[in-house]
């Protein structure tokens, strides 16, 4: 029997979403992988590529697809076919950037879609010039499991794969319709996409050398209480001190989905951070445009567009910054 459709899942937001960009599917050459995805503003061989968790779907960022195309970026969200390892899933995510067309790519993942990252950028730096991570982490070690479980994974019926997963839900959350909407989705996904990401999170795995600036990889952490053990956490943080960190006040294990508007804020600081600006945006404003954190020493602390920047929220050394608002971006305009 299907699940009840969640708030989100027939809100006019999201009904608009589903109307205006079309599903499209992405077929390797020579394979038998395809990637799901949907694909908004200008096209380039350029873009900001979000990538999902364990539990995830393309759908997810439905929010930051229409705010940030609406705002001239070209945006994709991307969703992988079964990979059995990261080596796999690695070659896999560079052919479908072939597919597309893209050269160059600012990633954004979420969970174990920012861990995936890190191993790409780690491979590929030509490719990547920036990484929004969000409740991401740089190993596995906490999720490792036996040979046996990990084979097991690969035949277990589709119903305990997704009790195994639903398990792993927050019992309680500050937006409940978010976690409503993540479950209904997993109705979306097949018994090897259920097996071979649980394989993806539980294979002993250490992001190696990411071989890309450090100053150009924003963490952006919600400050309320999510699956992730906070050890993860830290651990990103030492891997990364000369990282941004992005604080939101809630979020959750699905920010994307229950604080849409302030990731949308954030990712739009990031790539203006990092040179990605909308095509039709004049020379002189983008030579006007300073860094974040230049910003933040000189905006106003009042209004929509306020930065505070709190040195007593750095962790282990990384660089924090909490964006309140957003230079020249109203919140309503998200």
């Amino acid at each position: 029997m299907a699940a009840e459709e969640s708030d989100i899942e027939s809100s006019p937001e999201y009904k608009k979403f589903r109307a205006s960009i079309s599903k499209k599917k992405a077929l390797l050459p020579n394979t038998h992988q395809q990637w799901v995805y949907f694909q908004a503003g200008p096209k380039s061989e350029v873009a900001i590529v979000c990538l999902h968790g364990t539990s995830g779907t393309a759908d997810m960022f439905f929010h930051q697809v229409m705010s940030l195309s609406a705002r001239g970026y070209h945006v994709i969200s991307a969703q992988f076919p079964p990979y059995w390892t990261h080596k796999a899933w690695i070659e896999g995510f560079a052919g479908f950037l072939r597919v597309m067309g893209l050269k160059q790519v600012h990633l954004f993942g979420v969970s174990l879609g920012g861990f995936l990252c890190l191993h790409f950028a780690a491979e590929h730096p030509e490719i990547v010039v920036s990484l929004a991570l969000c409740n991401a982490f740089c190993d596995t070690l906490p999720f490792v499991q036996s040979s046996w479980v990990l084979k097991s994974f690969g035949y277990l019926p589709e119903f305990f794969l997704k009790k195994y997963l639903l398990d792993s839900f927050p019992k309680e959350s500050v937006c409940p319709q978010a976690v409503d909407f993540a479950v209904g989705q997993l109705d979306q996904l097949s018994r090897e996409d259920l097996g071979s990401r649980l394989t993806l999170n539980c294979l002993k795995s250490r992001v190696g050398d990411v071989r890309v600036d450090p100053k150009s990889i924003t963490i952006i952490d919600a400050h309320d209480e999510i699956a992730l053990p906070d050890s993860m956490r830290e651990r990103l943080y030492r891997k990364f001190p000369e990282a941004k960190l992005a604080l939101i006040k809630d979020g959750g294990d699905f920010p994307m989905l229950s604080n849409p508007h302030e990731i949308s804020m954030h990712l739009q600081v990031h790539l203006r951070a990092n040179g990605y600006f909308p095509p039709d945006m004049s020379e002189q404003a983008r030579r006007e445009e300073k860094t974040p954190e230049d910003r933040a020493w000189n905006a106003p602390l009042d209004g929509a567009a306020a930065i505070q920047v709190d040195h007593a929220i750095a962790v282990q050394g990384a660089a924090a910054v909490n964006i309140v608002g957003c230079f020249e971006i109203e919140q309503d305009e998200l």
